[in-house]
């Protein structure tokens, strides 16, 4: 039903553009904006708002946009209708095809109603065609077409920097980072990317940072430095995480990039961890496009560890969603290699040619060919058919050459499209530059022929405007300075406030951990030794006059227990001892400390632990006292079988992640334990942010940022 009604919107679509060009286009649109636009412009504003939230929302609101507003021949409706349903296919249904047609006959409405007279909201209007040229440079991309992708997404640049609009020039670095990866230019990849980084972390996007930071991690990925591209995937989550209109498909495909990532480092449980939540991300949004790949990527983990039944029952999963060609290849091709390796080699044979007739047909990369013709001769030779091997054999050596001809002109083509490209951007910033210095040398003339006029009217306009200003000004300077010294003192109040509250904070929590440290010492030494001593005097007389004595007995064990309670309470309440051991050892310690314990999994990953081990005793102290906090409450309250603990030091800002998958708590309520009240506290006494996720029966997370 939904590719019929896509269907038929397509071809009203056709008719209306067929009737307009055959009417006069002008003459149709002058009266465009008599008709009631509002009921299209709401569906559209709906359409919009869920794109990252629910697909099929975005689908019905932007179809029935679209109908709308061809039956009131509203171009703008349609073209907004069309930028919509191009990033819907694109992003929800992966077919570049139908994307590219809507965003492309968005571009040629926008440019006509660019022309038009009637339009007055230019800057809207730039801000669209940006994105139809973004839109259709990704489907460029995904045809291969590298050359025509970066002429596009430069196209975009020069609109976002004519209108000083850095979202859009911050998306165009980020798509030429995307493309630079494509042809393998890491180098230039990295470096738009940070680019682009850059603007949106001033532009305070949560969303599209994540998406940049995620394209990052993919390009260290590529380079095999997994350490760094472990760093920014986590990033990237954490941004999305925090951010409730985040994209879901992204979130989804950056969650499974983690999952393998871990699979990589041999992190098994950390691994199944990311798919578990990725697969939730899935069922919970709806995103059944993702789920091809999802199974691909978990039967390979499966796959990993030997366990091949339950690879076997993934990639069949996948076959079950047949719509994207290239995902159903891998499984086919996936599926032969496992019963290859089980010895069932008339399944392997059949999924390998399946697989080699779909690679064939979307004109996939020729390793990928080759990788399936190989298994396909393994399995005639294994099934003893000699003829049907030699008959594989010699296609592929008869085309080894071909294939390497292509792979040299494929490379070769990806290198053109960067000269090609960048040699046109350089020849239209010459061009640029001459009409500026041309256009800039008539404007001087006429210049120089109205400042003759106009001097004369200037100086005697001067001089009455000189006796009136000095005047005015002489009053205003009064205002002024007594302004400037009422601003001042303000501010400088402001200030002191401010500085004395961070200061009395921060007192607090030191004196609190002087007084645990006295608390600690009395309990040790005072009742401590107290207690032993008791215990002692106890046991002699036990010893002495009634040995069979069971009362005496188990009160000297309750008196034992009493004094190990103590020693361990005046053990936490003791500050770390880090002056002669690094940050990273006594973190170390503290968890092994609750793992002996307890029977939780505690991972801790540092990603940079030299640059956590310089930073100052003080901090140390805080982020310790906060790790241990947070440990004690989880153990306590979370009924939790697994934490994880990620701490990091980049650039000067630490940030400690603190998640477990236990029972959760209402995020909503307006007071918290004392646990939570006391980390809030240490937080606010570094000058640091908060974050806390958690929803009951989901767990808890805890995203702690610090800059120091």
């Amino acid at each position: 039903m939904r590719f019929f009604f896509l269907t038929c919107i397509y071809f009203n679509s056709v008719i209306f553009f067929a009737q307009s060009i055959q009417d006069g286009l002008g003459e149709k649109f002058n009266n465009l904006l008599l008709y009631d636009t509002a009921e299209v412009n709401r569906f559209n504003s709906l359409a919009y708002r869920y794109r990252n939230i629910n697909s099929d929302s975005t689908f019905y609101y932007s179809t029935k946009a679209l109908s709308e507003a061809i039956k009131l021949k509203y171009p703008l409706g349609i073209a907004q209708a069309y930028l919509t349903l191009g990033e819907y296919n694109f992003t929800n249904l992966n077919d570049s095809k139908k994307s590219f047609y809507y965003f492309n006959n968005a571009q040629i409405l926008l440019k006509y109603l660019l022309q038009s007279q009637t339009i007055t909201d230019s800057l809207k209007l730039k801000q669209k065609l940006a994105d139809s040229f973004i839109g259709m440079g990704l489907n460029k991309q995904q045809f291969g077409e590298y050359k025509d992708a970066l002429m596009l997404f430069n196209e975009a640049l020069i609109i976002g920097n004519s209108i000083h609009d850095e979202n859009i020039i911050a998306k165009s670095l980020n798509n030429f980072a995307l493309i630079y990866n494509d042809l393998a230019d890491r180098q230039r990849a990295i470096e738009y990317a940070f680019k682009s980084l850059k603007i949106k972390e001033k532009l305070n996007d949560n969303n599209s940072r994540a998406k940049t930071l995620s394209l990052i991690s993919a390009i260290y990925g590529g380079t095999y430095d997994y350490d760094n591209s472990l760093k920014y995937a986590l990033s990237s989550l954490s941004l999305m995480s925090s951010d409730s209109s985040s994209s879901k498909p992204h979130f989804i495909s950056t969650t499974i990039n983690v999952a393998i990532i871990y699979a990589i480092r041999n992190k098994f449980n950390l691994a199944d961890l990311y798919f578990d939540k990725a697969l939730k991300a899935i069922n919970k949004y709806n995103i059944k496009s993702a789920l091809p790949g999802y199974y691909n990527e978990l039967g390979n983990f499966y796959a990993q560890q030997g366990k091949d039944t339950k690879a076997i029952e993934c990639y069949l999963l996948a076959l079950k969603f047949n719509e994207n060609k290239k995902q159903t290849s891998n499984a086919f091709f996936n599926l032969g290699v496992i019963y290859f390796k089980q010895d069932n080699y008339n399944e392997s044979l059949k999924n390998t040619l399946e697989s080699l007739g779909i690679t064939k047909s979307i004109g996939s990369d020729i390793n990928k060919i080759k990788l399936r013709k190989k298994l396909i001769i393994q399995n005639y030779e294994k099934l003893n058919n000699p003829k049907k091997a030699l008959e594989y054999s010699i296609d592929l050596i008869n085309n080894l050459d071909s294939f390497a001809s292509k792979s040299n002109i494929q490379n070769l083509e990806k290198i053109k499209a960067i000269y090609d490209f960048e040699k046109t951007v350089f020849l239209e910033k010459e061009k640029r530059k001459l009409n500026e210095a041309t256009f800039k040398e008539q404007i001087n003339a006429q210049k120089l022929i109205q400042n003759g006029l106009i001097v004369l009217t200037i100086l005697l306009v001067i001089i009455f405007a000189l006796i009136t200003i000095n005047y005015k000004n002489k009053a205003n300077a009064k205002q002024q300075i007594v302004k400037n010294l009422e601003e001042n003192h303000q501010s400088i109040v402001k200030n002191m406030l401010s500085e004395q509250e961070l200061k009395s904070l921060q007192n607090i929590i030191s004196g609190q951990e002087i007084e645990r440290n006295r608390i600690a010492i009395e309990l040790h030494d005072g009742i401590g030794g107290s207690l032993a001593g008791i215990k002692l005097k106890l046991t002699s007389l036990n010893e002495n006059k009634n040995p069979n004595d069971i009362e005496l007995k188990n009160v000297i064990s309750n008196v034992d227990l009493v004094y190990q309670e103590i020693r361990s309470i005046s053990h936490n309440l003791l500050p770390p001892q880090l002056t002669n051991k690094s940050y990273t050892v006594v973190i170390n310690k503290l968890i092994d400390e609750y793992r002996t314990n307890s029977n939780i999994i505690i991972n801790v990953d540092y990603l940079d632990s030299g640059a956590l081990n310089q930073i100052n005793q003080d901090l140390q102290v805080t982020l310790y006292r906060i790790t241990q906090e947070l440990l004690k409450n989880a153990i306590s309250h979370s009924k939790c079988s697994l934490i994880e603990i990620n701490i990091n030091n980049y650039k000067n800002n630490i940030t400690l992640v603190f998640e477990d998958n236990g029972i959760g708590f209402n995020n909503n309520e307006k007071s918290f334990g004392i646990g939570l009240r006391n980390i809030q506290s240490r937080v606010n006494s570094i000058n640091g942010s908060l974050i806390i996720d958690s929803k009951i029966g989901r767990g808890s997370a805890f995203y702690i940022s610090v800059n120091i």
